[in-house]
C-alpha cells in the first residue's frame, strides 16, 4: 500500500507537470499565432502608410521575437523534463519546429526590408508585390501552417497525457482494490490460525482443569509451547504432580496408622484373652 501511494504521488506529479507543460506551450503557440498576424497586419499599414506606422510595426516584431523567445524557452524547459523519457524525441521535433518558424520569420523580416526600401524609393507597386509573394503568402502558406501544426501537436499532447494519467489512475485503483481484498483475507487467515493456535491449548488447560476436579491427579497436558500457554501448561503439570505426591504421601500415611490401629487393636485383644 505505501508502495502504491508512492507511485501515486510521483505520477501524479508526474502527468501534471507534463499537462502543464502543454498547456503553456499551447497558450504561447496561440499568442505567437496572434502576434503573427499582427505583423503581418502591420507590415501591410506601415507598406502603405508610412512612416506613422513605424511605432506599431516595430511594437508587432518586438511582442513576435518575444514570443519565439518564451516558446524556445517552454521547449527546452519541456526537453529538460522529458530528459531520459520516451517522450524526448517529442521535444526535439518541437525544438526544429521553432528553428524553421524562425527561419522563415528572418526570410519574412528580409523581404520586408527590401519591400519597405522599394517604397522609400517610390516604388509602390514592386514593395505590394513583394509583400504578396514573399510576406502575405508566406506567413499563410507558411507560417501559419507550422503554427497550426505546433497547436495540434500540443492539443494533441494534452489530451494524450490526461488519457495516459487516467489510465494509470485506474491499474492503480485496481492495485489498491486487489491488494485490500488480498489484505482481508490474509487477516481473516492470520485470525483464523491464530484462534486455532489459541483454542487447541486453551482446550487443553480446560480439560486438565475438569481432570484435576474429577481427582484425575495422573493427567498431564501434552502441550510445550514456547510462549505464555505453554508456561501455564508446565506449571499446571507442575501443580498436578505436586497435588499426586501429597495425595499419595497421605494416602501410604493413610495406610500406615490403618495398619497401626490394627496392630495395636490385635494387641488389646490379646490382653483382655489373658
Amino acid at each position: 500500500m505505501a508502495a502504491i501511494v508512492y507511485i501515486t504521488i510521483r505520477s501524479t506529479t508526474y502527468y501534471t507537470q507534463r499537462v502543464q507543460w502543454a498547456n503553456n506551450q499551447l497558450e504561447a503557440v496561440t499568442a505567437l499565432t496572434v502576434n503573427a498576424n499582427r505583423y503581418s497586419e502591420q507590415i501591410a499599414e506601415f507598406l502603405l502608410i508610412g512612416e506613422p506606422e513605424r511605432p506599431d510595426y516595430e511594437s508587432a516584431r518586438a511582442e513576435l521575437e518575444a514570443g519565439f523567445e518564451k516558446l524556445a524557452e517552454l521547449t527546452r524547459g519541456e526537453a529538460e523534463f522529458l530528459l531520459g523519457s520516451s517522450k524526448q524525441e517529442e521535444g526535439g521535433d518541437e525544438i526544429f519546429r521553432i528553428t524553421r518558424m524562425r527561419t522563415l520569420y528572418g526570410e519574412i523580416a528580409k523581404a520586408t526590408s527590401d519591400a519597405i526600401n522599394l517604397r522609400n524609393q517610390g516604388r509602390q507597386e514592386d514593395a505590394v508585390r513583394i509583400f504578396r509573394r514573399d510576406i502575405e503568402n508566406r506567413f499563410d502558406a507558411e507560417f501559419e501552417n507550422i503554427l497550426e501544426a505546433a497547436r495540434r501537436d500540443e492539443e494533441e499532447e494534452v489530451v494524450r497525457t490526461e488519457l495516459q494519467a487516467e489510465a494509470l489512475w485506474r491499474r492503480l485503483t485496481w492495485m489498491t482494490a486487489a491488494l485490500a481484498l488480498a489484505a482481508v483475507v490474509l487477516c481473516f487467515v492470520a485470525a483464523f490460525l491464530l484462534a486455532r493456535s489459541l483454542m487447541r491449548p486453551i482446550s487443553l488447560l480446560t480439560e486438565g482443569t475438569e481432570a484435576i476436579s474429577r481427582g484425575d491427579l495422573d493427567h498431564r497436558i501434552a502441550f510445550d509451547g514456547r510462549d505464555e500457554l505453554g508456561a501455564l501448561a508446565k506449571r499446571f503439570n507442575e501443580m498436578a504432580t505436586h497435588q499426586q505426591d501429597q495425595r499419595d504421601r497421605l494416602l501410604n500415611a493413610k495406610a500406615e496408622l490403618e495398619q497401626q490401629v490394627a496392630t495395636r487393636t490385635a494387641e488389646l485383644a490379646a490382653a483382655n484373652q489373658v
